[in-house]
């Protein structure tokens, strides 16, 4: 369903938030609406410009909670490209944790941006 691969020009990377925005149903919150008005026209216009990757964490996290919600974020990936991954960036992820450079609280976000950093050409 997904490709694999390393990308060759520069690319954008996406995170669960971005998808979860893009397919977010319609909010009577004005400032919810204009996150998703925003991440609909960004993604719109981006995917032109560059090639959109992600990771196989932001499968897993867009693929969790309600059924349909799940299944309409993960269609919504199907065009975008999963960043191999290997060793280096959980090992980049714990050094960027150990001296503090990222806070405890956002470990989770660690792993995004060790992958980020131990690719090239990422956005």
């Amino acid at each position: 369903m997904f490709g694999v691969a390393e990308p060759m020009k520069p690319a954008v990377y996406n995170e669960a938030s971005v998808v979860s925005y893009l397919t977010a149903r319609p909010s009577s919150d004005i400032v919810a609406a204009a996150y998703r008005m925003v991440t609909r026209e960004r993604w719109r216009t981006a995917s032109r410009s560059f090639p959109l990757v992600m990771s196989e964490l932001v499968v897993r996290e867009t693929g969790a909670g309600e059924p349909d919600a799940a299944r309409a974020r993960l269609e919504a990936l199907e065009s975008v490209t999963t960043l191999n991954t290997n060793e280096v960036f959980k090992k980049l992820a714990l050094h960027l944790l150990d001296p503090g450079a990222v806070p405890r609280r956002a470990a989770a976000d660690t792993a995004h941006i060790a992958i980020v950093a131990a690719h090239k050409n990422i956005i």
